[in-house]
C-alpha cells in the first residue's frame, strides 16, 4: 500500500474511534432523557407539577441520538439495508454491488448535509427559533442533522475503502495463485 493508502487508512481508522464515541455519547444521551421523563413523571404525580420542558428536550433528544448514533451504525452495517441483491451474488459482482450502495449513500448524506447546512445558515441569520417553551433557536437543530449527515457519508467512504481493499487483496491473493 502507497504512502496515500496508508493516511487514508489510519485516518478512517481515527474516525472509527470517533464514531464509536459518537454512539456511546448517544447512549448517555437515552439514559439522561430516560431520566428526564422519570423525574417528570414522578414530579406530575406526586407534586401535581409536571416538567413542562421534559417533553421539548426529549423530542430534541431524538434528532440528538438520531445523528450522534447514524455514523456509528453506517460503519458497522448496523443500518437498515435491503440487501436481497446483494446476498444473491457472489466475487466481483457483490463487491462492485457494494461499493455502488456505498457510494449512493454517500451522495445522499452529502447532499442531507449540504442543504441542511444551508437550511441552518439561513436561519441562524434569520434568528429563528422554534415557537415551544424553549424557543430553541431552529439553526442548531437543522445543524445536528448537517453534521450527522456529514459524519455518516464519511462513515460510508470508510467502508467503500474497506470493501475496495478486500477487493484489491482478493485480486492479489488470485494473481499470487496463479
Amino acid at each position: 500500500m502507497n504512502t496515500a493508502g496508508r493516511v487514508l487508512v489510519r485516518a478512517l481508522s481515527f474516525y472509527d474511534r470517533f464514531a464509536k464515541v459518537l454512539a456511546y455519547l448517544g447512549g448517555v444521551v437515552i439514559v439522561v432523557v430516560m431520566l428526564l421523563i422519570s423525574v417528570a413523571t414522578i414530579s406530575r404525580y406526586f407534586f401535581g407539577n409536571a416538567l413542562s420542558e421534559a417533553t421539548e428536550i426529549s423530542a430534541y433528544s431524538l434528532l440528538l441520538i438520531t445523528f450522534l448514533g447514524a455514523p456509528f451504525l453506517a460503519r458497522t452495517h448496523g443500518h437498515i439495508a435491503v440487501d436481497i441483491i446483494r446476498n444473491a451474488t457472489r466475487g466481483r459482482l457483490r463487491k462492485a454491488f457494494d461499493v455502488y450502495a456505498h457510494g449512493i449513500s454517500i451522495v445522499v448524506c452529502l447532499v442531507l448535509s449540504v442543504y441542511s447546512f444551508r437550511t441552518a445558515y439561513d436561519s441562524y441569520i434569520k434568528h429563528e427559533q422554534v415557537v415551544d417553551i424553549l424557543r430553541a433557536p431552529t439553526y442548531l437543530l437543522i445543524a445536528i442533522i448537517a453534521l450527522g449527515s456529514f459524519l455518516t457519508a464519511i462513515s460510508f467512504l470508510s467502508s467503500m475503502v474497506e470493501a475496495l481493499d478486500k477487493h484489491a487483496t482478493n485480486e492479489g491473493m488470485l494473481e499470487d495463485n496463479s
